[in-house]
């Protein structure tokens, strides 16, 4: 049941969802990290700029820990005064139109954030790749899937840390044998070759268990990673 002083004090989901929202002490950042939204979507949603909908909607209320019935507005009957109901039914036709758009925006596409996921493997071509690809796939879509923002990002910042780990680690093996020198403290070059596999083999898991959580419909997760890209 929707909370009577809640909805009097607010106008549009967005301001009930706000309010949901500092009274459980979150963050916009928080929220679009544990419903996989970006924190733009958040804004937007409380701002009235879109409307939640659908799977968006579920999991804020889900994490919120309210119905979704309670993100939402009463009814006509519910709204308090002849003059609030008339404004309502003036701006249906317009709300239908923001909502119908909202949704086409929040659309969810599993086979994408699959792909989206699995992209990465292209650095077994080519190290660059593992970066360019996902970017790619993430700057396509990322306004208009569900999810892809948020998992986009972690991709996207993960594979930006292993580059570097990548490029720092080939630098330290190969400062030896490139300057003709010898250092106490750096690594021996002849152990290079174990320094890949096991790169390789770091990225190529965390890809996998990734896959695998998204196909089960749970947060993508790349365990040590440098958040190069924030929100």
């Amino acid at each position: 049941m929707t909370d009577p002083t809640m909805s009097a004090a607010h106008s549009t989901p967005g301001s009930i969802i706000r309010e949901y929202r500092l009274r459980a002490a979150l963050s916009q950042e928080e929220l679009a990290e544990r419903t996989q939204l970006s924190t733009r979507t958040i804004q937007r949603i409380e701002t009235g700029e879109t409307q939640p909908r659908g799977d968006s909607l579920k999991r804020i209320a889900e994490v919120l820990g309210v119905a979704i019935e309670d993100l939402q507005l009463p009814s006509v009957g519910q709204a308090a005064g002849t003059g609030t109901s008339i404004r309502r039914m003036a701006g249906a036709e317009t709300s239908a139109s923001a909502e119908t758009s909202a949704g086409a925006a929040l659309k969810t596409d599993r086979s994408y954030l699959t792909l989206l996921t699995l992209s990465p493997l292209a650095f077994l071509l080519f190290p660059l790749l593992g970066l360019a690809a996902p970017l790619a796939l993430w700057l396509m879509k990322r306004e208009t899937i569900a999810d892809v923002q948020e998992v986009g990002r972690q991709i996207v910042n993960f594979q930006i840390t292993w580059l570097l780990v990548l490029v720092v680690g080939t630098g330290l093996f190969g400062y030896q044998p490139f300057f003709h020198t010898e250092v106490d403290w750096l690594p021996n070059p002849m152990q290079y070759a174990y320094f890949l596999y096991a790169l390789y083999a770091w990225n190529i898991c965390r890809t996998i268990v990734a896959t695998f959580r998204i196909g089960q419909s749970k947060r993508a997760m790349f365990g040590l990673t440098i958040p190069f890209i924030r929100s």
